[in-house]
């Protein structure tokens, strides 16, 4: 499992369809995200906290009200064809890794490898850069 911060990670987990197992909200963030919760599986474990809650469960300085925690997918989708590859060695900085994605996906790359001694994919920065936060 990982942890998954701010709307707008939620909702690319929610239109990918990625499997979440609970999320932790503020009131004020419910009040204005209804439509999100809405979204969320009766199966996902829901419950609201303080901020000061919240903030100590998130990484960031200033959670925007939100964090999920999400499955890792078991195996992901392997491409049948590959034209176009991004390999990266001993990546060690997040954001780095974040930007990289982001690339691959405007480049229509069809797989990204990284070394085992690289930065871990679902670490929070990684998550935020590929996401553009």
């Amino acid at each position: 499992m990982f942890l998954c911060e701010g709307t707008h990670l939620i909702q690319e987990a929610l239109a990918t369809h990625w499997p979440i197992e609970s999320v932790c909200f503020t009131e004020e963030w419910a009040a204005n995200h209804f439509d999100l919760l809405a979204l969320l599986s009766p199966n996902v474990r829901q419950q609201c906290v303080s901020e000061q809650v919240l903030a100590h469960l998130a990484t960031t300085e200033q959670p925007d009200g939100v964090i999920a925690i999400a499955k890792l997918r078991v195996s992901p989708p392997q491409p049948t064809r590959i034209t176009l590859g991004l390999a990266v060695e001993t990546l060690q900085e997040p954001g780095n890794l974040g930007v990289l994605i982001r690339a691959a996906v405007a480049t229509q790359a069809d797989c990204l490898w990284m070394t085992p001694d690289s930065v871990d994919a679902y670490h929070p920065k990684v998550l935020r850069a590929s996401a553009g936060q």
